[in-house]
């Protein structure tokens, strides 16, 4: 990920919060998703050079996930709306999807924008690209012809109406894996014979070498060598097989229930072994080279992954499509609870996440009290853990829906729930009490200071307060809204409705709202002056003087997600999404550069540093002025560069690392953890680079 500031070695910098707009968002990097957490029932993949699309199905996030060959992990395309992705197939910029119950979705521009060019609601099990046609097996009706991209779709030999599972071609045959075998087609299409195999389901064909296979329900994979005019079963004969890949003399089988997972073949599909990808249904393979893809379709446990030794290891490519209730961090790690899929844990700021032991819960809020990581879920209760998730036990509270957890002073710890109020623990969540606020449906709780706000939605909603540790509640004068959230920032505490977003600066005494007044807020994060705010209906915004100005920083989300949980963590704002999973920016993206003047100048200058000599800190001013190239009008940008250097000509750090529109710059530079001596500071461009000379004086 691009970040606006590198840190080298052991330093350590820390930068003037000072920017006071984001309205241009090529002024800074953008959102990356997480490597996960990832779970998926995958029913399609697809490859087209570095790409892999990725077609699930049968869940709160199925649609079509499009991944780069080295990149953090699979993204969604926006087909405008979820579907339950049956096949997938791509050429070129073409991509065709087909749909349980929805037709057929094309693209010609690898992904950007979608037609949905065959509207019945049938589904489409499968793709062939010959030539200049593509070919689509219905489960009813046979199959259809295109022969412009996709665009218009003719039914195939009306007669032919049997479900056609996979479609092959070799040399001028089309062969067709049906319901009652494997047909075969010399005429592209127009008619249809039974090969001798007309007595199995078949899911699959494939080709290696001068054998065609053939993958059957319960009955395994059957050999032809002669376009199907005999077939013989091989070693594997009792198996469900759902798809099969191959290259050269090796062949990969995907089989699910009984004895589930993928095989290997190196004798052209004769002889078989189970690799160690077991345990799991498979239902789609694709193959890149020696880099072997599958889909797998269990409940808590599916997804993409990934073999490049012909299956003796795996590893897990995922796609970000979980559903993120909450976030929180102790220590080197960083936690997030799910919809349906447990709670998950990353060491390394998301690089990586693995499954906590917790089970299958919706965990709908964590917390941090003392030594104890606290749990709250949608149906028992709180559960606590003393060793970062290793184990857990159940609190007192057993039975209640948890939507808030939230520490206070000392051992204190408040949890709202709904339909029970507000409960109360003084030793770090182990036990709880239940307050007098003990009737309503507490979605968010809020403490600052000696005042505590709980946010209460439905019937008697509104924010409530309390000014004695919870013994005693009185009904501030917000009411009738549906409120998510509650922030604070300073003195100033911030709702989040189902309208936008409300301030108080007098503890709830007044109540006003800000101009963010027409988006569904669910969620904030505080860093400083720094307020964000995550939307069901519009991303993430951000205000850096108390909500008189939003802006919305989604640049870099593919699809614009419900943002349902923020945590800022090392440095990062992460956010927890609707079906996304967690993405992260570095809070640097956001702070530290000044733009000082909105006139556009009429060349490059570096300017000398001010104060200079230094200590600690000092400023550095430069401008970009209009570029000279086609693209040279206001806001097309150019990337720019500016890095200390040591007196002997090593690189530091870097304080600017991205593209800026023309303008003149302002950004601070903090040498605290340097020794006293000259440096340097260099401008680069694509065609304008200039050094100065600095010096700290300690």
């Amino acid at each position: 990920m691009k970040k606006l500031y590198s840190f080298f070695s052991s330093h350590i910098f820390s930068f003037l919060i000072v920017i006071y707009f984001l309205i241009n968002s090529n002024c800074f990097s953008q959102w990356k998703p997480t490597y996960g957490p990832f779970e998926g029932r995958v029913y399609a993949l697809a490859i087209n050079g570095s790409n892999i699309y990725a077609g699930v199905g049968y869940g709160n996030a199925d649609c079509v996930y499009r991944y780069t060959i080295n990149d953090t992990g699979f993204t969604p395309l926006n087909l405008g709306g979820h579907v339950n992705v049956s096949a997938i197939k791509s050429s070129g910029n073409n991509i065709f999807v087909g749909t349980y119950g929805n037709g057929i979705y094309t693209s010609t521009d690898a992904g950007i924008s979608w037609v949905h060019s065959f509207t019945n609601s049938w589904n489409n099990l499968c793709f062939l690209i010959k030539g200049s046609s593509v070919f689509a097996g219905f489960d009813i009706y046979g199959i259809y012809h295109s022969t412009n991209n996709g665009l218009n779709w003719n039914q195939l030999s009306p007669g032919f109406n049997h479900p056609v599972y996979s479609l092959i071609s070799s040399g001028n045959n089309i062969f067709a894996a049906t319901d009652s075998g494997v047909y075969i087609s010399a005429n592209n299409g127009v008619n249809w014979s039974h090969t001798s195999l007309n007595n199995k389901i078949v899911h699959t064909l494939t080709i290696s070498g001068n054998y065609m296979l053939a993958g059957t329900e319960f009955y395994g994979i059957y050999r032809t060598s002669n376009n199907g005019t005999n077939w013989a079963v091989s070693s594997m004969n009792n198996l469900d097989v759902y798809d099969l890949a191959s290259t050269g003399n090796i062949v990969y089988a995907a089989v699910a229930d009984n004895s589930n997972g993928v095989y290997l073949s190196t004798d052209y599909g004769a002889t078989w072994a189970m690799t160690p990808f077991n345990g799991q249904n498979v239902l789609t393979l694709a193959l890149s080279g020696s880099s072997l893809y599958i889909g797998a379709e269990n409940f808590y446990t599916g997804g993409v992954y990934l073999s490049t030794n012909t299956g003796s290891s795996w590893r897990e490519v995922g796609i970000n499509n979980v559903d993120i209730l909450s976030l929180t961090s102790s220590g080197n790690n960083l936690f997030a609870g799910t919809k349906d899929f447990n709670l998950f844990i990353s060491s390394n700021n998301g690089g990586t996440w693995v499954r906590d032991i917790f089970g299958e819960k919706d965990v709908y809020s964590l917390a941090v009290s003392g030594s104890n990581l606290l749990a709250g879920t949608a149906d028992s209760g709180i559960y606590y853990s003393t060793s970062s998730g290793l184990s857990w036990r159940h609190s007192n509270l057993t039975n209640d829906i948890i939507n808030c957890i939230v520490p206070s002073s000392g051992n204190i710890v408040f949890a709202g729930t709904v339909s029970s109020g507000v409960y109360r623990s003084s030793n770090n969540g182990v036990n709880w009490s239940q307050t007098i606020l003990n009737t309503l449906d507490i979605q968010s709780i809020l403490i600052n200071g000696n005042y505590i706000f709980a946010a209460a939605f439905g019937t008697g909603g509104g924010i409530y307060l309390s000014t004695n540790n919870g013994s005693n509640w009185v009904n501030t004068n917000f009411n009738n809204q549906l409120i998510n959230a509650l922030g604070l920032s300073g003195t100033t505490v911030y709702v989040g409705t189902a309208t936008g977003i409300y301030k108080s600066t007098n503890n709830g005494s007044n109540w006003v709202q800000t101009i963010l007044n027409n988006r569904d807020i669910r969620c904030f994060a505080v860093s400083g002056n720094y307020v964000f705010a995550g939307s069901s209906d519009n991303g993430m915004y951000m205000t850096s003087n108390a909500g008189t100005s939003w802006y919305v920083i989604n640049d870099g989300f593919q699809v614009i997600p419900a943002i349902i949980s923020l945590h800022i963590y090392n440095n990062y704002l992460f956010a927890g999404t609707k079906t996304l999973s967690v993405w992260r920016r570095p809070i640097s993206d956001f702070i530290g550069i000044k733009p000082i003047s909105e006139n556009i100048p009429e060349t490059y200058t570096l300017s000398q540093n001010y104060p200079n000599p230094f200590n600690p800190t000092t400023k550095i001013k430069f401008s970009i002025p209009r570029f000279q190239s086609p693209l040279s009008e206001r806001g097309a940008g150019g990337f720019i560069t500016l890095k200390i250097y040591d007196i002997l000509g090593r690189e530091v750090t870097t304080l600017v690392d991205e593209k800026l529109t023309p303008g003149t710059y302002e950004v601070e530079f903090d040498g605290s953890n340097f020794a006293s001596g000259v440096y340097f500071y260099k401008l680069e461009t694509e065609d304008f680079s200039q050094t100065k000379k600095m010096l700290i004086v300690k």
